[in-house]
This record gives C-alpha cells, sequence and structure tokens, in this order.
C-alpha cells in the first residue's frame, strides 16, 4: 500500500488492514510500524519500503530488526568512505 505521506510502499498485514477497515479511519499500520494513508489503489506504486522489505524477507522481531537496522546503516557508512577514497 503506498503511502501519500512518504510515497513508499508499505506492507500491510490482513489483521492490521482489517482492523483499519472496520474502524473506518483511513489509515493502516504497515508492517514496520508507519502509519500508512494509502493513495488511490489504481496509482502506480512506489518505491518499496526499505523497513518492510528487511521485515518481510527475514520475518524479523523487533530485536533482530534493530540489529539489522544499525548494521545497515554502517554498511551505508562503509560505502560512503569507500566511493570518497
Amino acid at each position: 500500500m503506498t503511502c501519500v505521506l512518504d510515497r513508499l510502499e508499505h506492507a500491510v498485514s490482513l489483521e492490521d488492514f482489517g482492523a483499519g477497515l472496520r474502524l473506518g479511519l483511513g489509515y493502516y499500520t504497515a508492517v514496520c510500524g508507519h502509519v500508512t494513508f494509502p493513495q488511490a489503489l489504481v496509482s502506480p506504486h512506489g518505491r518499496p519500503c526499505p523497513e518492510c522489505t528487511l521485515r518481510l524477507a527475514l520475518g524479523a522481531d523487533g530485536k533482530t530488526a534493530g540489529k539489522l537496522r544499525r548494521l545497515a546503516a554502517a554498511g551505508r557508512r562503509l560505502r560512503i568512505v569507500r566511493r570518497a577514497q
């Protein structure tokens, strides 16, 4: 589901999607925890949310996801250093 706020495509579980529909509020909680305000469902998809993609791919719980985020941030810093050399 692509969010109008950040233009990323977020993964929303069936349970969270159903809860959002029952409440009728028009927003849904994504797998990454982002509150998603969906754009029109006929609109093109946005870029996939990296956090949702990571959690879906690894089935990560909160602690594992935090570790993976830190590792990914360290990897980004290493790539930046390599490019500068």
